[in-house]
């Protein structure tokens, strides 16, 4: 039996932050699926059914928030953890975004260290 390795979608527009991101989830040996706005995401999310997504907030056309509400209300990914990536820092925008359905928050810009330990965490069901 092969054992895939878990497989995360990042719905994220700025190429950077892609770049970063995908350099820093490749190296611990995670199956990347990468889309730039959120209607593709949610279409992808559909499709591949995710082990855990990563979810900017600030997208173009339609933002996180509403993304993540759609995803919560399919069956499919009702339960798949979704961690809210966003530069919002101001008091009380974590507690706002962990109530919209996101199992977790990371401000950007992210720090590696705590962004590999917060997607391990996640993907080794660790509380």
């Amino acid at each position: 039996m092969v054992n895939n390795p878990p497989h995360i979608l990042l719905i994220e527009d700025n190429p950077n932050n892609i770049k970063l991101m995908v350099m820093l989830l490749e190296q611990q040996n995670y199956q990347v699926t990468v889309d730039t706005n959120a209607e593709a995401g949610i279409i992808n999310a559909k499709k591949i059914l995710p082990d855990l997504i990563l979810l900017d907030i600030q997208l173009p056309e339609m933002d996180g928030m509403e993304a993540c509400r759609i995803m919560r209300k399919d069956e499919s990914l009702e339960f798949t953890p979704i961690i809210a990536l966003t530069a919002f820092a101001m008091q009380g925008d974590k507690e706002r975004i962990l109530a919209n359905g996101f199992d977790e928050y990371m401000s950007k810009p992210i720090n590696y260290r705590d962004f590999l330990n917060l997607v391990n965490k996640i993907l080794n069901h660790e509380d």
